[in-house]
């Protein structure tokens, strides 16, 4: 009787030990940030399509929005989420012009709440997005956020900036013009 009562007791406080170092390296990662340092994962993508279409629509920007399936089989939307969430070069290019959402649609739909599936869902009728990943572009300023252009497959990101700056150039351009423009003047 008297072994088990040991054992236990020498099993409780290493699992105690394990929870209090494991409680310490919490509070190390979360050092840098509250001491005003910058995040190393730069990711900008919402989640929120209602704040990211009035922060868009304060910063006269347009919406990139990225639909992806997360757990697809073949893989393809995680290779994008990959090039598009984490890639700085193309973060920094495309926060110039646009507000980034990421609208995931798991199998599994249990992984997201269900509010944030409706929206989702809500989102990928409204747009008829039909193929994974797709990336469509919109302009927040129209009461439904209207469609601009519509991109389905994989296509390395800044290509995608490049062939967007060609295709919605006079979208891109009123953008550019209205942020360009003193605060104290009217917009037309």
């Amino acid at each position: 009787m008297r072994r088990n009562t040991h054992f236990f007791a020498a099993f409780f406080l290493c699992l105690l030990l394990s929870l209090a170092g494991a409680e310490e390296s919490r509070e190390k990662e979360k050092a840098p940030q509250a001491a005003g340092k910058p995040e190393q994962n730069i990711a900008s993508f919402r989640n929120n399509f209602r704040a990211a279409r009035k922060e868009a629509l304060s910063a006269n920007k347009l919406l990139l929005v990225l639909f992806t399936i997360s757990d697809q089989p073949s893989g393809q939307s995680r290779k994008v989420i990959a090039l598009y969430k984490y890639g700085r070069q193309f973060l920094k290019q495309a926060s110039e012009d646009y507000v980034l959402v990421h609208i995931d649609l798991p199998k599994d739909k249990y992984k997201l709440s269900y509010s944030h599936r409706r929206q989702n869902e809500t989102l990928r009728a409204r747009f008829s997005v039909q193929y994974f990943p797709s990336v469509v572009i919109l302009d927040p300023r129209s009461p439904w956020g209207g469609l601009l252009f519509r991109y389905t497959g994989i296509h390395m990101p800044t290509d995608l900036l490049k062939d967007l700056e060609e295709r919605i150039a006079p979208h891109l351009k009123r953008i550019r013009a209205a942020r360009a423009k003193p605060e104290g003047e009217a917009e037309e």
